[in-house]
């Protein structure tokens, strides 16, 4: 979803937002109002952005948070409301998204003394939509940031800080716009190559493995004909990588990959031992930039296809 259409969606919701009649402990979202007085798309979207959570998240609630609400609004609703939430961020520069995540999180604990249930809740729900594996708003520069408060909070149990501590030190690997750390591989023809000696205008880096059903759904969107010409051209370059250590395996199953993408594993298992990259689920996919700079990483396939449409006219 663009930046205006998602904007746009919201003022609607916004405006459609009234008051609605029920419990006197439950309530509907109460979604931002933008002043008269921002009309750029940017600096409304910004607005947005600081002010998502304000009328939700106040130190004076009285609202009932349950198995069935949280702060007197509907479970469903606030799931919808954090997804609205990350599309928004992803949308925005990665420095505005990381001083909004702080203020969230600032309002969150503020929170706690009123409603402890609330922050355990809200913050399973930010991890289970930026973080999940499973998730296709998953992002882990936006995450590392919730994991590295959550690792300071007084309100998080120490055996838990432990772990969003290594959280937000694993996402901090290979962030966006970081250059990717780099490492050697075997081709299918037993050639030695590193990820900086594949030389083009963009790099698709993808963790895969042999046999692997979710490997085979990221096949199709990088062997379509705009994508393989691409690759004809010089100007794309598909490297499929297999980081376990069962090379018989990979041997056996190689050809299971598109004879017009890059195929070799790790030889030294340095990828496996995540000293350089964490690869929580395979496959998982990197997009790079001509100096091997990070666009996306463990990307929703369809998201970076359409980064190479938009960007490459394909």
């Amino acid at each position: 979803m663009t930046s205006a259409l998602l904007l746009a969606g919201l003022l609607l919701l916004s405006a459609c937002s009234g008051a609605q009649k029920g419990p006197s402990d439950t309530r509907a979202f109460p979604r931002v109002q933008v002043p008269s007085l921002y009309s750029g798309q940017d600096e409304m979207m910004e607005y947005v952005l600081d002010h998502f959570w304000d009328a939700y998240l106040t130190t004076d609630n009285t609202y009932r948070t349950d198995s069935l609400y949280m702060a007197g609004v509907g479970v469903g609703d606030i799931v919808e409301q954090i997804f609205s939430y990350a599309a928004i961020l992803e949308s925005c520069p990665i420095e505005n998204a990381r001083k909004s995540i702080d203020l969230l999180m600032d309002r969150l604990e503020a929170c706690h003394d009123s409603d402890t249930l609330l922050f355990s809740k809200m913050t399973s729900m930010l991890s289970d939509c930026l973080y999940d594996p499973n998730s296709e708003m998953r992002d882990e520069d936006l995450y590392s940031e919730i994991a590295r408060r959550l690792s300071a909070s007084p309100y998080v149990s120490p055996d838990m800080k432990d772990t969003y501590e290594y959280q937000a030190r694993m996402c901090s690997l290979n962030a966006r716009g970081t250059g990717a750390a780099d490492f050697a591989f075997i081709d299918t023809d037993g050639v030695r190559g590193t990820l900086y000696g594949v030389k083009s205008e963009f790099t698709v880096l993808i963790f895969v493995n042999p046999g692997c059903h979710a490997c085979g759904e990221v096949v199709a969107p990088f062997s379509s004909e705009p994508v393989m010409r691409l690759i004809s051209d010089g100007r794309l370059s598909v490297l499929g990588i297999y980081i376990d250590d069962e090379i018989d395996k990979w041997k056996e199953g190689r050809d299971e990959l598109p004879a017009h993408w890059i195929n070799g594993y790790d030889p030294e298992g340095i990828i496996r031992a995540d000293s350089i990259y964490s690869v929580r689920a395979i496959p998982s996919i990197y997009l790079l930039d001509k100096d091997k700079n990070v666009i996306m990483k463990d990307a929703v396939p369809q998201r970076a296809v359409a980064f190479l449409q938009n960007n490459m006219s394909i």
